[in-house]
């Protein structure tokens, strides 16, 4: 489900570009399942702003939520910086949920 108000995140791509400048709330949470792992990091214009785990269990969720000034075309997105053996298979599709939070505030 995507909800979106002002434009800014496509869904083709999962990146965000912020439609104004300002101080945004970034909040992402990710959810490993099939007792796997994954590590993720939030990045604004390719700096890391902060990452959280998931560990080995059989949905375990990590959240992160920032604070930052971001300036307008900013891009915003999850990365994926490693994870367990599920995630390298073609299992990777139902062994990771993700959710993504940004508002101008």
């Amino acid at each position: 489900m995507c909800f979106q108000i002002g434009g800014g995140y496509n869904t083709a791509h999962g990146i965000f570009d912020a439609p104004s400048a300002g101080l945004y709330l970034f909040s992402r949470t990710t959810a490993s399942q099939d007792d796997d792992w994954v590590v993720t990091e939030l990045i604004v214009n390719g700096a890391r702003l902060i990452g959280t785990d998931t560990a080995n269990a059989d949905v375990t969720p990590g959240t992160a939520v920032v604070l930052a000034t971001v300036n307008a075309g900013d891009h915003v997105f999850i990365r994926r910086v490693s994870c367990g053996t599920l995630f390298l298979t073609n299992r990777l599709q139902t062994s990771m949920r993700m959710s993504f939070t940004g508002i101008l505030l």
